[in-house]
């Protein structure tokens, strides 16, 4: 459940940008910006979780999302991990 460094979220958040369509009307320092923002509202999201997330949106979609849409990705996941850990927690006792 360890976390990706904030430095390598920002490059993986700015590759992503490479593969949908930006923002309309939005310059670098705006993307640069929501990009920042982004990885602050994941820094505790799981790494595999948030590469999960990230790699969805690269193959399904056309334009950058909105981070509702990348949450609702990471909350399909974090539960399914929550749910795995409790199994395992409740299969010790």
């Amino acid at each position: 459940m360890t976390p990706m460094p904030e430095d390598e979220r920002i490059k993986r958040l700015t590759l992503m940008l490479m593969m949908v369509a930006k923002p309309s009307g939005e310059g670098a320092g705006d993307l640069s910006n929501r990009i920042r923002l982004y990885s602050k509202h994941m820094s505790d999201w799981p790494a595999d979780i948030f590469l999960t997330a990230v790699t969805h949106v690269e193959k399904n979609s056309t334009f950058w999302p909105a981070f509702s849409e990348l949450n609702r990705i990471y909350e399909i996941y974090i539960e399914r991990r929550q749910n795995m850990l409790k199994a395992l927690q409740n299969y010790r006792i």
